[in-house]
């Protein structure tokens, strides 16, 4: 397992444009082949192109799991088709006024959290397509639970002002061990600089050598 920088559109909020798991990485267009191969060698998966009317916000407006991956309504129909083809998981486009599954849902192959404003027939759908039991909660008094919880199949890293209790229901949840910590120099909404899976991570380029070592802890990697 191996941890890697990388910055995307010279920006390091790499979170915010990729979606990744155990199966697979999404990705927007345009993302140079050096970068891309990066991606794929330290996660061990493929990535797949995704295309939300030119935005390139992949992390932020797509969730999922081994299972299955949920998309905003605004998804172009033919890029979802053909991911449809190409990617062997369920994938499911979702009628919702809120858009960011990214920062609003966080999961991974055991369980998941949701924002608690998701309403309960959408939540519903959401554990049938994960295949997997959901719980709404806030972390840290954040309703966007996606983007202060960065999860895989093995570890995970939160917002550094988690309390006790929720720390201790995130692990009860997702069935791994969840410690607090940053990215790209403090940033404590740590999805927006992660993108890791049970095989390794990339993270921002910014990342501090203390955080750097608190996340490869956490998500088991270094």
């Amino acid at each position: 397992m191996v941890i890697e920088y990388l910055d995307l559109f010279g920006v390091p909020h790499i979170g915010v444009y990729v979606h990744a798991c155990d199966r697979y990485a999404l990705i927007p267009p345009r993302v140079p082949r050096k970068k891309i191969q990066l991606i794929e060698k330290v996660l061990g998966v493929k990535t797949y192109t995704v295309d939300f009317l030119d935005s390139r916000l992949v992390g932020v407006f797509c969730a999922g799991n081994s299972h299955g991956i949920v998309l905003p309504w605004f998804s172009d129909p033919e890029g979802v088709e053909k991911l449809k083809q190409e990617l062997d998981v369920e994938i499911e486009v979702l009628e919702l006024k809120r858009t960011a599954w990214g920062n609003m849902v966080a999961v991974n192959d055991k369980g998941g959290i949701v924002d608690p404003r998701i309403p309960r027939r959408v939540m519903k759908r959401l554990e049938d397509l994960f295949q997997v039991e959901l719980e709404k909660m806030e972390v840290a008094a954040y309703a966007v639970v996606g983007s202060v919880v960065a999860v895989t199949n093995i570890g995970g890293i939160v917002h550094p002002m988690v309390t006790e209790e929720q720390l201790e229901m995130l692990q009860s949840i997702l069935k791994v061990d969840v410690y607090p910590g940053t990215v790209n120099g403090g940033v404590p909404f740590v999805r927006s600089g992660i993108v890791a899976n049970s095989r390794g991570a990339v993270v921002g380029t910014s990342t501090t050598g203390p955080e750097l070592l608190i996340i490869g802890q956490s998500l088991k990697v270094a």
